[in-house]
């Protein structure tokens, strides 16, 4: 099951994770800093899966997906508000969001219920 890491302010998807194979990291600036930094891995994770102290986007996809899970998320994101959702409860269909959107503008355009009594006693 695909997962969606949410924008803590902005609700939009900053990365889409596929748990333990691979995360797909949409947000440029993120993935930048990533690029540049690396993520910081503890000494059991760096013995364990061989990698140096940090761990880069385009090394081993396993292996940095562990570690964006593990540590990167756990120790930054999640304490900034970003969170997990799954992919089907995020996408909602197009067609379902305008039609959403217009019912909401016609119920705006339509008169309050009781504007016509207002209007004959004044």
């Amino acid at each position: 099951m695909i997962r969606c890491l949410m924008h803590p302010l902005t609700h939009s998807v900053v990365a889409e994770l596929i748990p333990r194979k691979e995360v797909n990291i949409l947000d440029q600036k993120m993935l930048e800093k990533l690029t540049i930094t690396g993520t910081t891995v503890s000494s059991e994770f760096k013995n364990l899966h061989r990698v140096g102290w940090r761990v880069y986007p385009n090394e081993n996809k396993e292996v940095f997906t562990k570690t964006f899970e593990q540590f990167y998320f756990m120790h930054g994101l999640q304490q900034q508000g970003y969170c997990w959702e799954n992919k089907r409860e995020v996408e909602v269909p197009t067609e379902k969001l305008a039609q959403s959107i217009l019912s909401h503008y016609y119920a705006s355009l339509q008169p309050p219920p009781d504007s016509d009594s207002l209007s004959n006693n004044q």
